[in-house]
């Protein structure tokens, strides 16, 4: 994968295995959502579009977690020829993805709960057309208090990759790559305060088969509330694939800031 920082004004919705804050065991449908864009002219002429968005059900025996998130972004480089007048160079599209990503969670005690989830993600400057991606496993509350959750969790995943064109991945062209993975993950929560939120998470996938590629992904961020249903946020997000397509870097780095707006019961 490429490395990249893309600053974007989005709703921030970034799922990790198995972690919320602590939230109503009502059976209530509750999340969020936002878009934004961007415009600048001058030197640069650039574009983006984000929009993003979450949904989570929880009752005292299982927990559904839906997540979306689109995001496009393209510039053009202005060069001030010799007569004094501008040109345009070709654009470069900076982001051109797209994810889905659903789980479900159903606690076996009140400590241990099984898992299994399913995601979709399209990168267009990766010229990869589709991942898909399966996962199951058990979890662990180590900490399930109001003001901060801690959970760890493990399990096996598969993932496939389709892309638009031949691609060389650990010596091996074509168009389809695929892996199984053991996955091993924690993610916390924290209540700072009555409008301070934060998180992290990190999840290690180890391949057992195919390309065997080591996949990683660290998130971190917060949100402050500014009303009871609208916050700002700000995350960090990378992604590590030690295996990438020939052409690519391993690392690929975001920063997202970001308006939520809350959806469903209170």
């Amino acid at each position: 994968m490429s490395k990249f920082v893309k600053l974007s004004v989005l709703a921030l919705s970034l799922a990790a295995a198995g972690t919320a804050m602590a939230q109503a065991q009502d059976g209530q449908w509750r999340g969020s959502v936002g878009a934004s864009g961007a415009i600048t002219q001058g030197n640069s002429e650039s574009r983006s579009v984000a929009i993003s968005g979450n949904l989570n059900r929880a009752t005292a025996v299982d927990r559904i977690t839906l997540n979306a998130l689109i995001n496009r972004a393209q510039g053009t480089a202005r060069v001030l020829n010799a007569d004094g007048t501008l040109s345009s160079t070709s654009q470069n599209v900076a982001a051109n993805n797209a994810s889905l990503f659903g789980q479900y969670d159903y606690n076996i005690t009140s400590d241990i709960y099984g898992y299994g989830n399913l995601g979709f993600l399209r990168d267009g400057q990766q010229d990869l057309n589709l991942r898909t991606s399966v996962g199951a496993g058990l979890g662990y509350h180590v900490i399930k208090a109001p003001d901060m959750t801690f959970d760890v969790y493990g399990g096996l995943g598969y993932s496939a990759d389709k892309y638009g064109s031949n691609k060389t991945v650990n010596g091996e062209t074509g168009t389809s790559f695929s892996r199984a993975s053991v996955v091993l993950g924690e993610a916390s929560t924290h209540a700072i305060g009555p409008q301070l939120t934060a998180y992290q998470s990190v999840e290690l996938q180890p391949g057992i088969s195919g390309d065997k590629a080591m996949l990683i992904k660290a998130t971190a961020g917060g949100s402050v509330a500014l009303t009871n249903t609208i916050s700002a946020t700000l995350g960090l997000t990378n992604n590590y694939n030690s295996k990438p397509a020939l052409g690519n870097k391993k690392n690929d780095l975001s920063i997202l800031t970001g308006v939520n707006v809350k959806l469903g019961a209170n």
